[in-house]
């Protein structure tokens, strides 16, 4: 999922963030931590218009009223503060917990307020008149969470003694007590609607829960570490787990399913809120910074996964027609069927693994890359062998034909291109050895400028990069320079206007006519491996490194869509010819997936 800005660093305080806030209007976010201060940030600008001090230790929790008029937060030093969020003062200072405040939240009337700390009771709060209004005691140990119903008859509490309490005010001293956590509780929150409420424990997983009957609906497992925050969307259908392991997951809440992980922080995460608008997620951790991601793209499953593959695959390609596809690996097959669920034919390779394949514009031939260095071009229909084209001193990476189908380009990491005349297999000249091994190779749709790049998966973190080299002169027209690491990924749009090249932690998009940079799209920790221009050219697909693929809005260079189902790295990429079908290689998950792309964006 796409960060797309990071305020926390660039504010300057450089303290850890132990709470996050979007008031209700989306017009504010508050911010707190270790540095005994609050901070108010404009959800417009990103600055920072105010710093709330008053507290004498660490700041834990924050809760913004219904209306967004007050600001409540609770701390270490035992005092629960009410602040003026329009003027930042201070209005009522609380007092009464006999140990560390961990958890605040408002009844949405904002009348009252329910906290809990490092005590077994849980503490009511008239806000109006700045005084306690009650204690609800039960719990045999700390109470690390609380929350209010919306419609302000349930309160629910947890914490070290592993149980969750509903508290009924409408029913007296009725209470239900919830158990399942096989470890202390440390996060709550009910779902619009307030018939489900949700759980983070240090037991790794989160829990749903029926409030009605006061029974467990499900059980979310997946994080490596403490589930430490969590909230639901606007809507309720999702639900956002944070975790001391450095990820967030995003679920859907009727099946219990996994949608989507994402990995941003360096430390563990401690703090997570949605936006008002379910457009955004904001989280927080030990890491000192605060990040806002992207998440109003959906979350597409593959409408086909194929799994009856026997190793790695490294490489698929559609016919210029759509009505064949291709794909091969580390196995001695190369499999072609009539996607999306045709039936599917093999081609036994007595020469080994085949790393890229490619289909010739004109669909007559179809060429491969393989593991024991050579290429070779293969008839299309009769599904036979034509020529070998032999040279290369080490794995051929990546194929291209020209636009009229006469010329086939070879990078491989033997350090160079090489290209050949088609049908004689006539060597033509061809660009020199490089300093790097030759990642990508692609024409351009006029064919007459041949664009490669480079980089060392080996060093991954050597900085790569992109060649545009005129076919006619055999000379180098440009290089693309700047890039931070191997440039693993390129692809150019069908119009030839645009250039997509991918690093580690970005893709960077260039005007190809004018050969300058337009932008960089950030995707942290996540190394690009594979580029693909849909065939209108209005969306990137990408392919990243820990199993995930992301479709961009070229126009808003946002995400379209989530792409969720790999379980390994995404190393090819390719759109059917009319844009409605993409397909992906999963290596390490030995697996090829097909995705309903159109339907998937239209949904945005």
């Amino acid at each position: 999922m796409a960060i797309l800005q990071a305020p926390g660093q660039a504010s300057g305080d450089g303290q850890v963030i132990l709470a996050v806030a979007y008031s209700p209007d989306d017009k504010r976010m508050a911010k707190a931590g270790e540095d005994r201060t609050i901070r108010i940030i404009d959800r417009g600008t990103g600055k920072t218009t105010s710093t709330l001090g008053g507290h004498a230790d660490v700041v834990t929790c924050l809760a913004f009223s219904s209306d967004g008029s007050t600001l409540a937060s609770g701390s270490y030093d035992r005092t629960i503060k009410l602040w003026d969020v329009a003027s930042g003062r201070e209005q009522i200072s609380l007092a009464g917990h006999k140990g560390w405040v961990f958890a605040v939240s408002f009844s949405r009337d904002g009348k009252s307020l329910v906290s809990g700390g490092n005590e077994s009771a849980v503490r009511l709060w008239d806000t109006l008149k700045g005084r306690a209004a009650g204690v609800l005691e039960g719990h045999s140990g700390a109470v690390r969470a609380v929350a209010f119903s919306a419609d302000g008859r349930w309160i629910a509490s947890a914490g070290a003694d592993r149980t969750i309490r509903l508290w009924d005010r409408t029913g007296g001293s009725k209470v239900s007590v919830l158990k399942g956590h096989a470890a202390e509780i440390r996060a709550l929150a009910f779902a619009p609607g307030d018939r489900t409420l949700a759980s983070g424990s240090d037991d790794r997983t989160a829990k749903l829960w029926d409030v009605a009957s006061a029974k467990e609906r499900s059980t979310l497992s997946g994080h490596s570490e403490t589930v430490s925050a969590l909230a639901f969307s606007p809507g309720g259908t999702r639900l956002a787990t944070a975790s001391w392991d450095g990820t967030f997951k995003l679920w859907d809440v009727a099946s219990g399913r996994e949608l989507f992980t994402a990995a941003g922080h360096a430390d563990g995460v401690c703090a997570l809120a949605y936006g008002p608008d379910g457009r955004q997620i904001a989280t927080a951790g030990y890491d000192r910074a605060l990040k806002i991601w992207d998440a109003s793209a959906p979350v597409i499953s593959p409408s086909q996964t194929r799994l009856d593959l026997d190793n790695e695959v490294f490489t698929v390609a559609f016919a210029p027609d759509g009505k064949s596809m291709l794909w091969g690996g580390v196995s001695h097959k190369l499999f072609l069927n009539a996607p999306p669920d045709g039936p599917t034919q093999s081609l036994s390779l007595a020469f080994g693994g085949t790393t890229t394949v490619t289909v010739a514009p004109d669909g007559k031939t179809f060429a491969t890359g393989d593991w024991d260095r050579n290429v070779r071009i293969f008839d299309m229909e009769k599904r036979q062998l034509l020529k070998t084209l032999p040279g290369h001193t080490d794995v051929v990476r990546d194929l291209a034909y020209s636009p009229d189908s006469k010329i086939i380009a070879s990078a491989g990491y033997d350090k160079r291109v090489r290209l050949w005349e088609l049908p004689s297999g006539r060597a033509l000249p061809a660009p020199p050895e490089q300093e790097l091994p030759i990642e990508r190779v692609r024409f351009t749709p006029d064919g007459k400028t041949l664009v490669f790049s480079t980089g060392d998966w080996n060093a991954y973190r050597t900085p790569g990069t992109v060649i545009l080299w005129d076919v006619a002169t055999n000379t180098r027209v440009a290089e693309l320079k700047g890039h931070s690491s191997r440039v693993a990924a390129l692809a150019i749009s069908h119009d030839g206007k645009r250039l997509a090249s991918g690093v580690s932690t970005a893709i960077r998009l260039f005007d190809l006519p004018a050969r300058a940079l337009i932008a960089e799209i950030p995707y942290e920790h996540e190394s690009v491996l594979a580029l693909a221009f849909s065939p209108d050219d209005r969306t990137l697909a990408s392919g990243y490194f820990r199993h995930g693929i992301v479709l961009w809005d070229l126009a808003t260079q946002r995400p379209a869509a989530y792409l969720k189902g790999h379980m390994s790295m995404v190393g090819a990429l390719a759109f059917s010819p009319d844009g409605a079908v993409l397909a992906s290689c999963g290596h390490a998950d030995k697996s090829l997936r097909m995705w309903n792309v159109a339907s998937g964006v239209s949904a945005k």
